[in-house]
This record gives C-alpha cells, structure tokens and sequence, in this order.
C-alpha cells in the first residue's frame, strides 16, 4: 500500500465518522428546551383547567427557564446558516414566547384562571407558528 492510498483511507475514515457522529437535532440544547416546554403544556393546561393555580404555579419556573434559555438558541434548521432576516423572525417569535410567560406568571400569580387559560392559548399559538416556521423537519420525534 502506498503513503496516498493509506492517506485517502485515513481521509475517508476520518470522513465517515464524522458524518456518525454529526449533530442531529436531537443534541441540541434548543431541542431539549422545546421538550421540556412539550412535557409540561398539558400538564400546565390541565392545571388551569381545573383551577389548581398551585400545580400551574409549580410547572411555572422549568417551562419559563426553558423558554428563555430557548430563546437564547439558534433553530437546527439554521445550522448551515441562515439569512438575517429569518434569525430576526426567529427571534421575534421567541421574543412573543417569553412575553406570554409573563403574562401566564402575572396571571397565575394573581389567581386569574381566565387569564392563565388566554396565555396558555396564546403560547401554544406562538409554539404552533414557531415549529411552523422554524423546526426542521428532520427533528421529527
């Protein structure tokens, strides 16, 4: 074997691997957020729905951190960059996001169901047009 053919075999190897271990979607701290802000909407939801301001009050702090941490990150759809103007609608989005935890925060912590059931509407909203606009498809669960 020649010093090129084992050069263009390390190459290769060296090729290949890195493709393996390739981020997905999955190793983002983006997509760890969004499932921790999945895992706690119905509960949240439901929490609301049955006036245990409580419970909502408890599940509050994980998905407000994981909403500002969020909002912090870049989408996977964006990894090979992405034109100003979507990281700014990108960012207008997460910027409504948190916004509607405050409102969800006040209401809760005034005990104002119909108001916490109007942010938690309005979040999930938000949510629907983000993952419309800005998850790649490839994350797909």
């Amino acid at each position: 074997m020649t010093l090129k053919q084992l050069g263009a075999i390390a190459l290769l190897s060296m090729g290949i691997s890195a493709a393996a271990y390739a981020e997905t979607c999955q190793d983002t701290a983006l997509y760890e957020d969004m499932r921790t802000l999945a895992q706690n909407m119905r509960p949240m939801t439901q929490a609301i729905r049955s006036d245990d301001m409580d419970t909502a009050r408890e599940l509050l702090p994980a998905m407000k951190a994981a909403a500002e941490s969020a909002s912090q990150e870049m989408p996977f759809l964006f990894r090979d960059g992405a034109a100003d103007s979507d990281v700014a609608a990108y960012e207008a989005v997460m910027a409504d996001f948190t916004a509607e935890f405050a409102a969800l925060e006040t209401a809760l912590a005034s005990g104002d169901q119909g108001a916490a059931a109007r942010a938690m509407q309005a979040l999930g909203d938000v949510r629907r047009t983000g993952h419309g606009d800005f998850k790649d498809s490839s994350c797909e669960d």
